[in-house]
C-alpha cells in the first residue's frame, strides 16, 4: 500500500467522518481550484472555455446591456466583471448562494419561474449552464425553461447553453427534441461554431448558442 493511500485509510479510521468529509472537501478544492490575479477559479477545461471565450465576447457587444446568468457558486462571483458598465443579472433557487450573485441584480428563485420577476424582452442574452441535467432535467421543466428564455429576451438576444453530455446528468433534449428549442436560430459563436464539445472535459461539457429570431 502506498504512503498516501495509508495516510488516507487512517484519517477515515481515526477522525470523526464530518472532519474528514471536510478534508477530502478541501483536497478536492486544493486540485480543482487555480487563481488568476487575485481572483479564485475553477480549474474545470469547461470553466476555461466560459471564461476565456464564451463571457468576453458577451461582454464586447455593444448589443448586450443586460445579461442573465442561471446559477450561482463561488466560482461564479468573479463572472459579473468583464460586464462591469452593464446590467449583470444572475437568478439561483438556493438562497446560501445569493452572495455569489450580482451584487445589485440577484433573483433568489427557480429559473422556471423567471418572468415572475422581470418584464418581457428585459435580458438581451441569457447564460444557461450547468442547468439542464442538474434541476431542469424533465422534457416538461425544459419546455418551460425554454419559454421563460424566449419571453425574457430581446429580439435577436443570445441564449447560451452548457451541459455535460453523460449518460447520468445529459438534458431531456438530447434524447427529445424540444419545440421550445427549436423555436430559437442555431447561431454560430466566434471562435466556437453553433456547439462546441469542450476537448478534454471529463464531463464531455457541451456548448450550445441560439438567438431569438
Amino acid at each position: 500500500m502506498s504512503a498516501p493511500s495509508s495516510v488516507k485509510n487512517l484519517a477515515r479510521k481515526v477522525l470523526p467522518s464530518g472532519v474528514a468529509q471536510a478534508l477530502r472537501h478541501v483536497r478536492y478544492q486544493a486540485q480543482t481550484v487555480r487563481m488568476s490575479g487575485w481572483d479564485f477559479r475553477l480549474e474545470l477545461p469547461n470553466r476555461r472555455v466560459l471564461e476565456d471565450s464564451i463571457l468576453p465576447v458577451l461582454a464586447a457587444d455593444p448589443a448586450i446591456k443586460r445579461v442573465l446568468f442561471v446559477g450561482c457558486r463561488w466560482y461564479t462571483k468573479i463572472y459579473a466583471q468583464p460586464f462591469a458598465g452593464k446590467e449583470y443579472w444572475t437568478i439561483e433557487i438556493d438562497a446560501d448562494q445569493a452572495k455569489f450573485g450580482s451584487a445589485t441584480h440577484h433573483i433568489v428563485d427557480s429559473y422556471l419561474n423567471l418572468n415572475a420577476h422581470v418584464e418581457p424582452q428585459t435580458f438581451d442574452a441569457i447564460v444557461i449552464n450547468g442547468v439542464f441535467g442538474w434541476g431542469i432535467d424533465t422534457a416538461a421543466d425544459t419546455e418551460l425553461a425554454m419559454a421563460e428564455t424566449m419571453r425574457a429576451l430581446t429580439p435577436g438576444g443570445w441564449m447560451v447553453i452548457g451541459y455535460n453530455d453523460t449518460p447520468e446528468n445529459h438534458p431531456s433534449f438530447v434524447d427529445v427534441p424540444s419545440a421550445g428549442l427549436n423555436a430559437f436560430a442555431p447561431f454560430d459563436f466566434p471562435g466556437l461554431g453553433q456547439r462546441f464539445v469542450v476537448p478534454n472535459d471529463a464531463g464531455a461539457h457541451t456548448f450550445e448558442f441560439y438567438r431569438k429570431r
